[in-house]
């Protein structure tokens, strides 16, 4: 379901640890429910000491995603705790951000702090990426799934929302005045601890996962700032992150490309220049990786057809226009293929069950599916 090169920072895991030993769970117990033996346990620095970071652990450590999902997962069995994800969201401060939360803390402003998230939020949960939208006198800071995430859709999204509001209370020493809290899924038999954790109403089932600000908070001058220091930190923001793109495989930098575009998917040559590479060495390189641009391609337009599609905002024509595909009877073929169903049908059934069901169909879906038979269709302009 995720690509194999990408990863997140060990700090999270040790905040799961942290968790769990609270509750009296050995995290030798916690790794081989997830298939993992005392040698990673140790590398990774979890349950060695008291809970949190161990002294040996590096920081910078980054643990591969497959593991990371392995280790969610196995966490929630062996807990047995429905709402684990805020519960470790609640341990996510500031500090535990690295070098992003630190930049956070020297904004000037609200909405400098959340454009620089936005911009930087792959450094941290390449999973979820951050979309500011204004409505009407609100700017709603909406969580967005990069990849379906099945059954973690729930604990990840509670977590990382419930994080970014610490954070904003972090920067406005407690006075963000963050409005409703929403949440795409049902509510849990937790929603009263949740309301308690988030500190604002608490809305399910909505057509959208993340929190509101009044317009007017976003430019009021804040006390912790620092210019010079936020232009710095920001900076090592860049830095982090083209050293993760050095890192990184071709294909992950092409969908981190594609995904982040900021209008309009681009096309071969367009995303070839952004990256410095003529069209056939980009297309050659992918090609020596196992993967085409066309198949990224395909797999993005899913991804984010299952993402607007289940936001229920648009028309399916204007999702069709915004992934490219020159009339909505071609991206209704193309759906088809990845869903088995026509895109109206899998909205009204989507609408009709809970949001956590409906994903892990998509996650079979996507599994299912054979993302190399592209349909040839025109890109949208870059």
């Amino acid at each position: 379901m995720f690509d194999p090169h990408l990863s997140l920072p060990v700090d999270y895991l040790w905040q799961i640890d942290a968790r769990l030993r609270e509750f009296g769970i050995d995290p030798s117990v916690w790794f081989a429910a997830a298939g993992l033996d005392a040698a990673a346990q140790l590398a990774l620095g979890c349950g060695v000491g008291p809970p949190g970071p161990a002294a040996s652990a590096d920081p910078q450590l980054r643990v591969p995603l497959a593991k990371f999902v392995r280790l969610v997962q196995a966490a929630l069995q062996t807990s047995g705790e429905p709402a684990l994800g805020l519960l470790v969201g609640e341990r996510l401060l500031a500090h535990t951000h690295g070098v992003l939360g630190g930049a956070l803390l020297q904004a000037r402003s609200l909405r400098e702090a959340l454009a620089l998230l936005e911009r930087f939020m792959a450094l941290r949960m390449p999973l979820i990426t951050l979309s500011l939208q204004h409505h009407g006198d609100e700017l709603r800071v909406c969580f967005v799934e990069a990849w379906p995430l099945g059954e973690l859709q729930r604990p990840l999204l509670e977590s990382t929302l419930l994080s970014v509001r610490n954070l904003l209370d972090a920067l406005t020493l407690g006075a963000s005045r963050a409005g409703s809290v929403a949440f795409a899924f049902e509510a849990p038999e937790y929603a009263r601890l949740a309301r308690e954790l988030l500190r604002s109403p608490v809305r399910y089932g909505q057509q959208w996962t993340g929190f509101s600000l009044p317009i007017h908070v976003l430019d009021a001058p804040l006390k912790q700032a620092d210019p010079a220091a936020f232009e710095e930190a920001a900076r090592s923001c860049q830095r982090a992150l083209d050293r993760l793109d050095a890192d990184a495989s071709l294909s992950v930098r092409v969908q981190r490309l594609l995904l982040q575009a900021p209008a309009g998917l681009p096309s071969l040559q367009a995303s070839a220049r952004r990256l410095r590479l003529s069209p056939r060495t980009l297309h050659r390189r992918l090609v020596e990786q196992g993967t085409s641009f066309r198949q990224l391609l395909d797999e993005v337009r899913h991804s984010l057809a299952l993402a607007q599609l289940r936001s229920g905002r648009s028309s399916i024509e204007a999702i069709a226009y915004r992934l490219g595909y020159t009339d909505s009877a071609n991206f209704r073929r193309a759906f088809k293929r990845w869903q088995g169903v026509a895109p109206g049908q899998w909205r009204r059934v989507c609408a009709g069950v809970p949001a956590g069901t409906g994903v892990e169909a998509h996650r079979a879906a996507l599994g299912d599916g054979d993302a190399s038979k592209s349909v040839d269709l025109p890109i949208a302009p870059d």
